[in-house]
């Protein structure tokens, strides 16, 4: 059965537990308040995804291999980077099944996704152009004819505002299988090569990135230079591939991940949290001071708030359940 729901989140967490086409691991990157806005609408062979976010952030994804996805920029912004590349209004990602890959916004912006089973694809390339769409070994980037891109983005965002506001009509067979067959057929234009052009794929860099994402689960206490052996790269060039991915140097990188492990901890992640010194600790920081002027930066509030409001949370969990 369709359906389609949206939702607002305050907070990162909350709002990538809510991504389900990927397992994503998820930094804030400047200080602020966090807000992102998920629209999502699942039919029967293609799953749509609108997403609006207020704040820089960097995302690092491992793409489900039973889809096929397609993402793009959906704004005027041009605060989208994926894989070290920076793409411009028009521009599409054709991603590999299962691809492992940074996605980093320098800003407020809206993105959407598409994904749909890979024979789906494969036979609705044949019928409408003769060419089997075959998902890449690794993304690609593509500019399609404007007018193809045009009519995708239009379709993509009816699609997401039916769905919300007629919920009920999106249940009706007739009504998805016609949004549905208009959606794949304009996306095979998009990726089929006539009208439009490949600007090629990721640089070499990736693979030391994604050796980089690896050394850092499980996640520990790493320096920079710890980091530099276990992947067998030097200081200078994985301070390079950080500025091109990222935006960043990799010792930012590497607290920003602390930081969001130890907020992780804080919020109980599932299970009673624990004390603020012990989560300091455990994720390399050592000045408690400073963790907390940190952490208050980032987050906008302090490690021992984040710990009461989860210990009410749990608390309140735990009458819920008696009663």
């Amino acid at each position: 059965m369709a359906t389609g729901a949206g939702a607002t989140f305050t907070d990162a967490e909350d709002f990538v537990s809510a991504l389900r086409q990927a397992r994503i691991e998820f930094v804030v990157t400047s200080p602020g308040v966090f807000w992102a806005r998920l629209s999502r609408v699942v039919l029967p062979h293609l799953h749509l995804l609108a997403v609006s976010e207020s704040l820089p952030r960097i995302a690092y994804l491992a793409l489900r291999p039973d889809r096929v996805c397609v993402s793009f920029p959906s704004g005027s912004d041009l605060s989208t980077v994926w894989g070290g590349v920076r793409l411009r209004r028009g521009h599409i990602v054709f991603h590999g099944r299962g691809e492992r890959l940074h996605q980093r916004m320098t800003g407020p912006t809206d993105w959407g996704l598409l994904s749909l089973e890979s024979k789906r694809l494969i036979a609705a390339g044949r019928a409408l152009t003769g060419v089997d769409l075959v998902a890449p070994s690794a993304g690609r980037i593509l500019k399609p004819a404007r007018c193809d891109i045009a009519h995708l983005l239009r379709l993509h965002a009816a699609a997401v505002r039916f769905a919300e506001k007629q919920p009920k009509l999106i249940r009706d067979p007739e009504v998805v299988r016609g949004i549905e067959h208009d959606l794949i057929e304009a996306l095979v234009h998009c990726l089929a090569a006539e009208g439009g052009r490949d600007l090629g794929g990721w640089g070499h860099h990736k693979l030391i990135m994604d050796r980089l994402e690896d050394a850092l689960e499980p996640a520990r206490p790493t320096s920079v230079r710890e980091l530099c052996a276990a992947i067998d790269v030097s200081e200078r060039t994985l301070r390079s591939c950080c500025t091109e991915f990222l935006g960043i140097s990799p010792s930012r990188y590497l607290r920003l991940k602390r930081l969001r492990l130890a907020h992780v901890a804080l919020r109980g992640n599932g299970s009673a949290p624990v004390g603020v010194a012990e989560v300091a600790r455990r994720y390399g920081f050592s000045d408690l001071r400073r963790f907390a002027d940190v952490y208050q930066a980032t987050f906008g509030e302090t490690p021992s708030t984040t710990l009461r409001r989860a210990k009410k949370t749990a608390q309140n969990q735990i009458f819920s359940d008696f009663a």
